[in-house]
């Protein structure tokens, strides 16, 4: 039985984790995305916070772009020690020569008691990725480098 609804479903993948992603727009399917990759990295994610941050980026491709969000979301965990979360906007906007995302998310410091890391995340791969516009909305596989 297919599911209905955003959602992410973890899949066998040798070597790295992948998710088959589905989203009734594209803005969910990013979010959905995100969620995904949090759940690799934390046991439970944060409540809503008062404190919020601000995202914006740009690319040529609408998978280049999903690409750069969970890198930079991977860069603010890593180097900043910050978890944007949850994702309250994202807006996906397309010009002649680019694609932009803006995104406004709760923000939490990571401190060890609170935030327990489940393993590492190298890399977010373009392999098989290929977001598809379908007849119930956006899918795509998005495979993580452990």
């Amino acid at each position: 039985m297919e599911k209905s609804g955003n959602y992410f479903h973890l899949i066998n993948h040798t070597a790295d984790a992948a998710f088959d992603i589905r989203a009734d727009s594209l803005e969910n399917l990013f979010t959905e995305a995100a969620k995904s990759m949090y759940s690799l990295l934390f046991e439970e994610l944060p409540a809503s916070s008062s404190q919020k941050t601000d995202l914006a980026l740009s690319a040529y491709s609408v998978e280049e772009l999903l690409v750069s969000f969970l890198n930079e979301l991977l860069y603010l965990i890593s180097v900043k020690k910050r978890i944007l979360y949850p994702i309250i906007l994202l807006k996906i906007d397309s010009t002649e020569k680019s694609i932009r995302l803006n995104c406004r998310a709760g923000s939490h410091k990571i401190s060890a008691r609170k935030l327990a890391r489940l393993t590492e995340i190298k890399a977010v791969t373009y392999h098989q990725l290929n977001i598809k516009r379908t007849d119930k909305g956006f899918y795509t596989r998005l495979v993580f480098d452990l």
